[in-house]
């Protein structure tokens, strides 16, 4: 007889036995999903497949991790870089997400690369990542629940092609802040530049709705552009003292929107 069983090694070596006054003659032991390179540790092997998953826990807690570059990693969990000092470089070409407060706090953090991402969850994913000048997330749909990038100092740069929107203070207090491009964008979330003092022009054209503070005290903020533009919710411009052209499709704005 042949019989096919679920892998089951809780216990030990797991006993394969035949049924009562039956022969086998074949047996297959099914592999779990979870069974792969990706899921054990480098230099182990498991059923002959070798692991390639490298656990930089101990070097982050003892602050040794300076450059980081996987290519097998599809997720990075919650804190996972949380306040590392010396990393200097974060390289994830097949990340797909990027958890909640992942790599705030890594001070020295100045070049980031994950081309495949899809989705930056959570909060504060790079939040206060001060030396970091640039993000670019070419396949990136989600910024999270806001701030993900909220008080990087040296962000100059920021282009994510297909995100329809940013969320609460994803960018505010980003004093650098010069380039923006979302071209897919429909909706700029509260305070999501708030603070941005350096900027000095912006344009979205698919842009509807401009949420609450967005743009409060940009106070280099001189031109924009949103010409679809029909909501403009209070304090939106407030500050922009230099703002001298907007869109003049406007349905709705709220109290003090423009006020300077």
């Amino acid at each position: 007889m042949e019989k096919t069983v679920e892998l089951d090694m809780t216990n030990g070596d797991q006993v394969i036995e035949a049924d009562e006054d039956t022969v086998l003659t074949k047996v297959t032991v099914i592999k779990p999903e979870t069974l792969v390179s990706e899921n054990i540790a480098d230099g182990v092997n498991i059923g002959g497949i070798d692991g390639i998953h490298k656990d930089y826990s101990k070097e982050i807690i003892e602050g040794t991790v300076v450059s980081v570059v996987n290519a097998q990693v599809s997720q990075i969990a919650s804190y996972a870089f949380y306040i590392n000092k010396v990393m200097e470089k974060a390289d994830f070409p097949n990340c797909k997400v990027i958890g909640d407060s992942a790599f705030m706090g890594c001070s020295v953090l100045n070049d980031i690369s994950f081309p495949n991402c899809e989705t930056i969850s959570g909060y504060s994913a790079f939040a206060a990542c001060v030396k970091l000048p640039e993000a670019i997330f070419p396949k990136c749909t989600s910024l999270g629940t806001g701030s993900a990038f909220t008080k990087c100092l040296s962000l100059s740069n920021v282009e994510f092609p297909l995100c329809s929107s940013i969320p609460y203070g994803t960018f505010s207090s980003c004093p650098k802040l010069l380039n923006v491009s979302f071209p897919e964008c429909t909706y700029i979330g509260t305070g999501a530049f708030y603070s941005c003092s350096g900027l000095e022009y912006i344009a979205m054209e698919k842009c509807i709705s401009i949420g609450q503070s967005a743009f409060y005290m940009c106070t280099k903020l001189s031109s924009c552009s949103f010409p679809n533009v029909r909501d403009v919710h209070s304090t939106a411009f407030y500050g922009c003292t230099k703002l001298s052209q907007s869109s003049n499709y406007v349905y709705y704005v709220g109290d003090m929107a423009v006020y300077a």
